[in-house]
């Protein structure tokens, strides 16, 4: 089975010192199908198509099935979240 996956821009308050807090969570156009599941690999691959040029060393991947949760430098910046 295919799944699909989706790209969920985060809206982020607070600093490094305090801490960050996602306040809003915004659905993109950015979509992809993949047949196993997502691989770190995928992710980062995605994100450069989604961000020129990111730094890839200062992406931090977590998640579980049914999402990838991506911080950039310590800040949270989205998610590729799964729609089937």
């Amino acid at each position: 089975m295919a799944y699909t996956f989706q790209w969920m821009r985060y809206d982020v308050s607070g600093n490094e010192e305090e801490g960050y807090n996602v306040t809003d969570v915004f659905g993109s156009s950015f979509r992809f199908k993949s047949e196993e599941g997502l691989t770190d690999e995928d992710i980062l691959n995605h994100l450069a198509t989604i961000y020129p040029g990111i730094d890839t060393l200062l992406v931090d991947i977590g998640g579980d099935d049914f999402s990838a949760y991506i911080d950039y430098d310590g800040k949270p910046l989205g998610e590729f979240r799964r729609r089937n």
